[in-house]
């Protein structure tokens, strides 16, 4: 749950020698659902310090896991979750796409369009908002950072609304994915909501003759492709 990447990438290293090398037990407490996949044969789900799924095969733990989690965060509008960090001077009161057709859903050829809506007890502030578009395993597929825009001014007013458009060349394949955001402010975390929305995407026409590529990756991208005869 510490340290950097590499400190974690040893200790599961290690984690992993013990259990197969040594013939020990290992108990792993993680919301890291790729370690967990990697480390692990079996699971148990815990919730709210009771157990919520007695022990299964870590696949079916993690599935488990997954959709209680979503189907709990779903139910509760973002202004009121409590499980947020930071002191909240600024704060995300909602998190929408804008373009959806059915409770946050689109299509693969739809292009994502996100609106955020802040409310802060600052009269004016300098800021930074971050969003991960993350899938169902935690796995991050991009990250979107404010200050990092060019011609975007980072100069907020106390309350207002912002939207963020992804390239029509980028999109998402079919599935369900969540959204992290956090908003920054002289480089302090003032507010940070993990699965702040889970929406939907739905097979479309990304590519004009309606396929989609045999192997399933986590986005689709436009592309060229050329013959080139080099000795004609």
């Amino acid at each position: 749950a510490v340290g950097d990447a590499e400190f974690q990438k040893k200790a599961i290293g290690k984690m992993q020698d013990v259990s197969r090398g040594d013939g020990r037990t290992v108990l792993f407490v993680s919301h890291n659902m790729a370690s967990l996949r990697s480390l692990c044969n079996y699971g148990i789900v815990l919730k709210n310090g009771l157990i919520a799924q007695e022990k299964t095969h870590i696949e079916t733990a993690i599935s488990y896991y997954l959709n209680s989690s979503v189907n709990d965060f779903e139910e509760i509008n973002i202004v009121e979750r409590k499980d947020r960090k930071g002191n909240q001077s600024v704060k995300i009161v909602s998190l929408s796409i804008l373009n959806s057709y059915n409770k946050n859903e689109i299509n693969v050829d739809t292009p994502l369009t996100l609106k955020i809506k802040y409310i802060s007890n600052l009269d004016e502030f300098i800021g930074n908002f971050l969003i991960s578009i993350n899938t169902e395993t935690q796995d991050c597929i991009t990250f979107l950072e404010s200050s990092i825009i060019d011609n975007f001014k980072n100069r907020f007013k106390k309350e207002g609304e912002i939207l963020v458009k992804l390239s029509d060349q980028f999109t998402l394949t079919p599935g369900k994915y969540y959204l992290n955001i956090a908003v920054l402010v002289n480089d302090e975390i003032v507010d940070h909501v993990q699965q702040a929305l889970v929406f939907k995407v739905n097979e479309g026409l990304f590519f004009s003759n309606g396929k989609l590529p045999s192997g399933k990756g986590l986005c689709l991208v436009k592309q060229k492709w050329e013959i080139i005869n080099e000795n004609n």
